[in-house]
């Protein structure tokens, strides 16, 4: 357990971190003896906490849950560890973690995503806060499988890529007049099929 201490771990490397981790995690009765037996994955929290923490805020914004979403991940990946197949990966598995969690909260915390509210275009695209950007994401996701392809291209173009109405004509070679039909009929399709959704779980 000697090669455990604050000095040496910081010239490591993720992937000898994740190994000395997973040797502390398989040996729990010599872990009880070493008084730094958490500090290999301490490293890898300390290394990537603020890029998980900037993961999570562009799903949930500046929620008063955002630190103890960036908690669990982590909790999540410690006990996971085993299920990493290349330690050198471990920022993008534990912010993919991270992603997975922010929308289960997102999900968990919400009702059915309102369509004027995650649907509604500012005047400007870089206006609409996190949050926002984050329930459009969702309600995309969700309705994907459902929505006929010409109103879900529309609605992807406009709400997940913020392309302005033009310039979604240009990219279909459409009337900017039809991109603005379609919008407005694919939230209505939209609310439909959410509150059939609403109703059979009701």
């Amino acid at each position: 357990m000697s090669d455990t201490n604050p000095r040496s771990l910081c010239q490591c490397d993720d992937r000898d971190l994740v190994v000395l981790a997973l040797q502390i995690i398989r040996e729990p009765a010599a872990a009880r003896y070493c008084p730094n037996a958490n500090e290999p994955f301490d490293e890898l929290v300390k290394r990537h906490c603020d890029s998980v923490k900037k993961a999570v805020k562009s799903r949930v914004g500046s929620s008063p849950d955002l630190d103890d979403i960036v908690q669990t991940s982590f909790m999540k990946a410690y006990y996971s560890l085993d299920k990493i197949k290349d330690g050198s990966r471990f920022k993008y598995w534990v912010r993919m973690i991270a992603v997975n969690e922010a929308s289960s909260f997102m999900r968990s915390s919400r009702p059915a995503a309102s369509i004027e509210r995650a649907l509604t275009y500012p005047e400007y695209a870089n206006s609409r806060i996190p949050a926002d950007i984050a329930e459009a994401t969702l309600l995309l996701e969700k309705l994907h499988k459902d929505l006929p392809e010409q109103y879900m291209r529309v609605l992807y173009l406009r709400y997940y890529l913020d392309y302005t109405v033009n310039e979604v004509a240009e990219l279909l070679e459409i009337d900017a007049g039809l991109v603005k039909w379609r919008t407005h009929r694919a939230k209505q399709l939209a609310r439909g099929l959410l509150e059939e959704e609403g109703d059979a779980t009701g």
